[in-house]
């Protein structure tokens, strides 16, 4: 057997508070952005389509189409600030074990 190197006792001991707190905190942010930009955009397009056919452009923009806008976008939005911030939070603890692992071998 042979020794694991830092960057493998990382890679099976977990996350630590900084790649953890990052990756939540993208999760919640893209949820907010993807939802707000979900809704936007289909209360819109139920407003356009609401000048050619009222009912229909009702129905779309103000109730329904803003809700199923906000679910898919907030969805979106939270996969990708998850990935976004699970990648950033493994960069900065990866430079700062790094650097750790160098002034205490030194």
């Amino acid at each position: 057997m042979r020794e694991l190197t830092v960057y493998e006792v990382q890679d099976v001991s977990g996350a630590g508070i900084i790649q953890d707190a990052l990756t939540r905190g993208g999760s919640i942010l893209g949820g907010l952005v993807g939802n707000a930009i979900g809704s936007t955009v289909l209360g819109v397009a139920g407003g356009v389509i609401g000048t050619v056919v009222p009912v229909l452009g009702n129905a779309i923009g103000g109730t329904v189409g803003a809700g199923i806008g906000g679910t898919i976008g907030g969805s979106i939005g939270g996969g990708v600030g998850n990935i976004i911030g699970h990648t950033a939070g493994a960069a900065i603890e990866g430079g700062i074990s790094g650097f750790f692992s160098q002034v205490w071998n030194r």
